[in-house]
This record gives C-alpha cells, sequence and structure tokens, in this order.
C-alpha cells in the first residue's frame, strides 16, 4: 500500500478482491475516502459471506477512517446488512476493523445489539493462518440463522466463548 506524502487534500478508491478470514470472507470490497488524512469513508461489499450466510450489496459507513501503508482502520462504523425482502429497511450494526497490509491480518467486530459483540480475526505467522471466532453474549437467535445445523434446534438465551481454526 503506497501513499503520497502530499499535505493537499486527495481521495481515493480503493478495491480489493477478497478477504478471507475462515468464517467470514468478503468479495468486491471497494473503499471510497475523499480525504487520504482521514475522515469520513464509504465502503461496499458485493458479497458477505458469514458462517453458511451469504449477503449481496452490503455498504458500510466509517465515520473516520485510517489509511496508512500499515493499512486500514475503522474505529467507529456501521455496516447496512440487507434485509430479506426488498421493501424492509436494511439491518443497521455498529462495525469496527482493522486490516494490516504487510501481515494479512485482519481484525472485525460487530455489535448487533449494546452488549453483544461477535469478533473474528485472521492472524499469519509462519505460514499457518489462525482464524479465531469471538462470541460475547450472542443471542442465539441471531446465530440460527447462519449455522443451518441449529434450526432444528429449539433454544434461546446467549452464548459466550472463543474458538480457533489453523490451516497451513
Amino acid at each position: 500500500l503506497t501513499l503520497p506524502s502530499s499535505g493537499a487534500a486527495q481521495s481515493i478508491t480503493l478495491s480489493l478482491g477478497s478477504i478471507d478470514a475462515g468464517v467470514l470472507r468478503i468479495d468486491d470490497l471497494r473503499l471510497d475516502l475523499a480525504d487520504l488524512r482521514g475522515g469520513p469513508a464509504d465502503l461496499s461489499i458485493a458479497r458477505l459471506v458469514v458462517a453458511e450466510r451469504e449477503w449481496r450489496k452490503v455498504t458500510a459507513r466509517c465515520e473516520r477512517i485510517d489509511l496508512t501503508r500499515e493499512g486500514i482502520r475503522c474505529d467507529k462504523g456501521e455496516i447496512a446488512v440487507p434485509a430479506e425482502g426488498s421493501r424492509r429497511k436494511p439491518l443497521l450494526i455498529p462495525l469496527r476493523f482493522n486490516w494490516r497490509s504487510a501481515t494479512g491480518t485482519f481484525d472485525a467486530a460487530i455489535e448487533p445489539a449494546a452488549g453483544e459483540i461477535w469478533r473474528v480475526s485472521r492472524v499469519r505467522s509462519g505460514g499457518v493462518d489462525t482464524v479465531r471466532l469471538f462470541l460475547d453474549r450472542a443471542d442465539v437467535g441471531r446465530l440460527q440463522p447462519l449455522l443451518p445445523a441449529l434450526k432444528a434446534w429449539q433454544f434461546g438465551g446467549t452464548v459466550s466463548g472463543e474458538t480457533s481454526i489453523e490451516r497451513g
């Protein structure tokens, strides 16, 4: 990632083919940033896959995005996930993420409800990829549509925990 050193405001559009973090896959990510020195940014995702659920034409907005030689960071954003049925408004979910270009490290978290956190990260080290999924007070009702194997089960409540997968 190479950025100009000029102090003048410059805009940029950045396109990434895909990010694969195991339970999270992003295809055709486009980032539009009006000022390289930071500020608001708009993102569009042609295809977003979380576990076994897929959405198309997902958008997000970061209040302030940091685009540096090291990567891209958004500490306060919102993702608009299309609702089922074309007439319903998209679901707006708080979002934060950090992508490090040199290492391929990726970390993203959403907060579907107050106090409920879903976080996925991918770390590459020594030729091994480690993907971690962390859930804190995740509503089981929101998890069931992502995992078809859970559809037959009738249970509720919340789940907290962490799991990781290594490959390579």
